[in-house]
């Protein structure tokens, strides 16, 4: 990441919400709103978080986002 000049957890934080957000688009086009609402659900819980602790709501709610992409990410392995 010293190319990017990115430290890990902000690379970590990227991936993992753009496949938070990603997965998200994929549930609304599917028409899956169960999925869609949890995923956006884990933003507003992130969102909420980040106030709580002294981060912004964005903040939070990027990391949020990035826990449910990760969680997917996880499902996916433990599919295989």
């Amino acid at each position: 990441m010293e190319v990017l000049d990115i430290d890990a957890v902000s690379a970590i934080l990227i991936v993992g919400a753009t496949m938070g957000v990603v997965e998200l688009v994929k549930a609304l086009f599917d028409k899956n709103w169960r999925t869609a609402v949890i995923i956006v659900g884990a933003g507003v819980a992130g969102a909420i978080a980040g106030i709580l602790t002294g981060y912004t709501p964005l903040v939070g709610a990027v990391a949020g986002l990035a826990a449910s992409g990760t969680i997917t990410l996880g499902k996916s392995f433990a599919a295989e």
